[in-house]
């Protein structure tokens, strides 16, 4: 079990940690000795293995603290906030390390974490819980679709007839690019119905159905506007947390639906907030997230 690195002994060298570590675990001493230079080739602590823990980056301690936590050789790996409070650099070496633990070395890793994105990254699993609950368990991508909805994300050249678009679905402008300069839209009013000129306007619309693109994509083209790109958007864990959590349902209650406008219908909505914990199993990880 590693809980960041409160599972070390700062005044012990690394390898001193390790074999510290092991001797209370019970490997035999030879076991331990190969055990802890393996530990320390695989987290790239070749240089570090004879500095004292406390002289170390916290990067390089959260290194030492998994280091520890594998020193016995377990099937089963808890991990509290591996990534917490570090830079990214060093949070991409741990995620990696992760990874590398449960799906090359078939190991089940438990991880715990408020950071979702990581969560995403990380898990095959997805557990979350709120108010001591369980409120949510599947494979992340099963929950990603079960939470999808017919977002799509456009890039076109050419004046823009929001009202027209606005028959399909609720639209958000994103940003126009005049020059090459780009600048942040705004939500679309009642009054906001075209933008002139032939400049880029990147712009979001939520529809009620797959099929209605083909509407839009038709609207736009006898508009004479053409279509640089168009990409679907799909649901972060973070807004499938906020949404479980929330209770929301339907695509006008999901997160930033106040970003969203309907012709004539101003919404304001916010987003709550809300803290998350983690859980990931090695090759099959959870993340389990706590409000």
């Amino acid at each position: 079990m590693l809980e960041g690195n409160r599972n070390i002994y700062w005044d012990l060298t690394v390898y001193e940690n390790l074999r510290y570590w092991g001797t209370l675990k019970q490997v035999p001493p030879g076991v331990l000795r190969t055990r802890a230079e393996e530990l320390i080739e695989f987290f790239d602590l070749g240089e570090k293995r004879n500095t004292v823990v406390k002289q170390l980056s916290r990067g390089m301690q959260q290194k030492v603290a998994i280091a520890c936590a594998l020193i016995h050789d377990p099937s089963v790996i808890l991990l509290d906030e591996p990534t917490l409070g570090l830079d990214v650099a060093a949070a991409r070496m741990v995620k990696e390390r992760v990874l590398e633990l449960a799906r090359v070395q078939g190991r089940t890793v438990i991880l715990t974490t408020h950071q979702l994105d990581v969560a995403q990254e990380l898990c095959d699993r997805v557990a979350i819980i709120s108010r001591g609950r369980l409120q949510a368990l599947d494979a992340t991508e099963n929950l990603i679709a079960l939470f999808s909805r017919q977002e799509y994300e456009l890039r076109v050249e050419g004046p823009v007839s929001f009202g027209e678009l606005s028959r399909y679905g609720r639209v958000q402008v994103l940003a126009e690019e005049n020059g090459g300069v780009e600048s942040a839209g705004t939500p679309i009013g009642p009054a906001a119905q075209g933008h002139p000129g032939a400049g880029v306007t990147r712009f979001r619309i939520l529809l009620p159905e797959a099929d209605a693109l083909y509407g839009v994509m038709e609207t736009l083209r006898r508009a004479g506007v053409r279509i640089l790109s168009i990409a679907k958007q799909e649901p972060s864990l973070e807004e499938i947390f906020l949404q479980v959590v929330g209770g929301r349902t339907g695509p006008g209650d999901q997160p930033g639906a106040g970003d969203w406008q309907d012709v004539g219908d101003r919404r304001d909505g916010a987003r709550p907030g809300a803290l998350s914990q983690g859980t990931s199993r090695g090759s099959r990880e959870e993340v389990a997230a706590d409000d």
